[in-house]
Order: C-alpha cells, then sequence, then structure tokens
C-alpha cells in the first residue's frame, strides 16, 4: 500500500492485543477493519452502512428486522426462548443486543449472506448459506460486538475523498485556505482511533467552544462574519485548524468520524456540528 497506513488498537485498551492480531491477519489478507461504535447498535449500524451506505439509518433497520421477524413469526419463533413478542420488544430498545437470529432475518431481508471472522489466523464462518451472491463481512469480538470488514482499498480511497470533502467545505463553505495544511500532511500518522482520542486530538475543542458561545464557523477559524453575511478575515491572521480537521485533510488517513463522535459520547462530550454533518453524507 502506498501512502495510506492503518490504524492500530491503542497500547492498554481492553482486547487491543487480539484487535491486534486479527488486523495484522486481515490485512495480510488484503482486509480492513472498520471499528463499529460498541453499543447494542453495533449490527445494524454495521448493516446500514453496508446497504443503506448511512450508519445513521441503524434504527430504520432495527425496526425493519423487527417487523420481518414479526411478519414471519412462524419462521423464526422456535430459536426464541420465552414469549416471542416480549422479545420484540426488548429489540426495540436500541442497547438491545441482538445476535445470529437478526443476521438470519437480515439476510433474507436484503438477499446478502453474511460471513463473519472471529479469530485470527482462522477462516472466517460462513453464517447464513442462503445462496446469495452478494455478501456482507463483519468481525465479531468480546462476544457482543461487530465491526465492518472491507477491502483494504476502501480505507486508501475514503481517505482521500474524505480529505476532499473537508477541503472543499473549509475553503469554500468556511472561508479558510486549508491547502497548506493538505500539502503538510503526515503520510506516517498511523495513530489509532482511540490514540487519538485519548491524546485529544479529535476532541474538536475549538468547534464545541464556538457552538457553545453561539458562534458559527466562520468566526471559530478565523474570520470575522460581515453583517450582510460576507466573511472577513479578523486582523489578528489566520487561525489554527482544529486536529481533528487537520487529520481528516490528511489524504493518506482514514478518519473514522462515526467511531470518534461515539468515543466523545461516552465521556458526555457534545459532538461537532460539522463531525455529526459528515457522517450523514
Amino acid at each position: 500500500m502506498d501512502g495510506h497506513r492503518e490504524q492500530g488498537a491503542a497500547p492498554g485498551s481492553a482486547g487491543s492485543t487480539e484487535e491486534a492480531a486479527m488486523d495484522t491477519y486481515l490485512r495480510a489478507n488484503g482486509l480492513y477493519r472498520k471499528k463499529i461504535a460498541k453499543d447494542g447498535s453495533c449490527l445494524f449500524r454495521a448493516v446500514a452502512e453496508q446497504v443503506l451506505h448511512s450508519q445513521a439509518q441503524h434504527l430504520e433497520i432495527r425496526q425493519s428486522c423487527i417487523k420481518y421477524l414479526r411478519e414471519n413469526r412462524a419462521h423464526f419463533e422456535a430459536f426464541i426462548e420465552g414469549s416471542f413478542e416480549e422479545y420484540l420488544k426488548r429489540l426495540e430498545n436500541p442497547q438491545e443486543w441482538v445476535g445470529q437470529v437478526e443476521i438470519s432475518a437480515l439476510s433474507l431481508m436484503f438477499n446478502k449472506d453474511f460471513i463473519i471472522y472471529q479469530e485470527p489466523n482462522t477462516s472466517p464462518a460462513r453464517v447464513t448459506d442462503n445462496g446469495f451472491s452478494d455478501k456482507i463481512l463483519l468481525c465479531f469480538s468480546n462476544g457482543n460486538h461487530y465491526d465492518i470488514i472491507y477491502p483494504v482499498g476502501f480505507a486508501e480511497n475514503a481517505a482521500m475523498c474524505q480529505s476532499i470533502i473537508y477541503e472543499i467545505l473549509y475553503e469554500k463553505v468556511f472561508g479558510l485556505r486549508v491547502t497548506k495544511h493538505v500539502s503538510k500532511a503526515d503520510p506516517f500518522d498511523c495513530k489509532s482511533e482511540e490514540e487519538v482520542f485519548i491524546s485529544g486530538a479529535s476532541e474538536s475543542d475549538g468547534e464545541n467552544e464556538a457552538a457553545r458561545n453561539n458562534l458559527n464557523f466562520a468566526d471559530m477559524n478565523g474570520f470575522k462574519s460581515h453583517k450582510d453575511g460576507k466573511v472577513l478575515p479578523k486582523k489578528s491572521g489566520p487561525s489554527s485548524v482544529p486536529p481533528s480537521v487537520l487529520r481528516s485533510l490528511n489524504p493518506a488517513v482514514y478518519r473514522n468520524v462515526e467511531y470518534e463522535v461515539w468515543m466523545k459520547s461516552q465521556r458526555g462530550k457534545t459532538s461537532s456540528v460539522l463531525d455529526t454533518c459528515i457522517t450523514m453524507i
């Protein structure tokens, strides 16, 4: 791979050794693991991205799955312990963990078979076998969590696209020239999402502070909004770009914004308005 560097597990983080071993195995097979928020909706987030191209629609996928299970009760009820209706009611909770029953339903709903990697140096399991040509690849870990598996080219291409999107937003929309930051981007930046978050580089404190003070992005980025809506540079000179945005401008680094937003929410942080918008693109 030229240019792009894969992100590893954060030193000292839970399961970092196992995750690093899995990532090494996947890279050797031309694959990339995209981390998903570690909550009860991880499976639906992963499917939403691969089917609808947006994790933001995970609740829609969950509700559609519940509807499908209810409409095909005769096919699934035998695999449920206890009351079937009570089971479906619990599934309405976005934090309710799911498993094989839901995977079987999702496979039939979207005409895609599921292939799941579970252990390093071990062939993946074909957990559904419905004869569909399209596949959904996942990585299962910690007994309840699912991440997405993509060809390694996904991260390389996504990094370049992400860099272009952020450059256009900051230069064309916010009026801040960032080309110089793109040219100085570190091609060897291989920090994991956890490492970046712990170091504070993903916090986008400048963006959050601006939001708390009811400032707009032009004010935040070193420009003063004119009363007629035009953006004028402040006399103090160009301002700094938030560290998280610097990484997004780096065409050699894929920044997993959805995962960063989730990590930030775990600390009670207010998510960056820009980052939240990017996850919807």
